[in-house]
């Protein structure tokens, strides 16, 4: 049980701070020192300070946008996919694709 976001993470503090910019704006609620004791189809039950608390949680998925690459297919001599164009993931693996990319043009 960790008591805040990142305890265990390496990273650069300008990533803390926009996380935790990004969980103040949109008044996102974040539990510490707790421990989840059940998931389910439609949430999870987790047990803080001695009591039994249920979340319920909506997945509503993401996926990549191509019609870009699309639009650009057989007008480009070099066309390179990169970031979540590609698939959804972090965006320091869209970085390191990025700079690969220029680096081998």
């Amino acid at each position: 049980m960790l008591e805040d976001v990142l305890a265990i993470s390496e990273h650069y503090l300008n990533n803390d701070q926009a996380l935790r910019t990004i969980i103040k704006e949109r008044n996102i609620g974040v539990v510490g020192n707790a421990k989840v004791t059940k998931i389910t189809p439609n949430g999870i039950s987790y047990a803080k300070d001695g009591q039994e608390h249920i979340l319920h949680i909506i997945a509503a998925g993401y996926r990549s946008n191509n019609q870009l690459e699309y639009a650009l297919d057989g007008k480009a001599e070099y066309l390179t996919v990169i970031g979540n164009e590609e698939v959804p993931r972090k965006i320091l693996t869209a970085v390191h694709e990025g700079y690969h990319t220029i680096r081998v043009m």
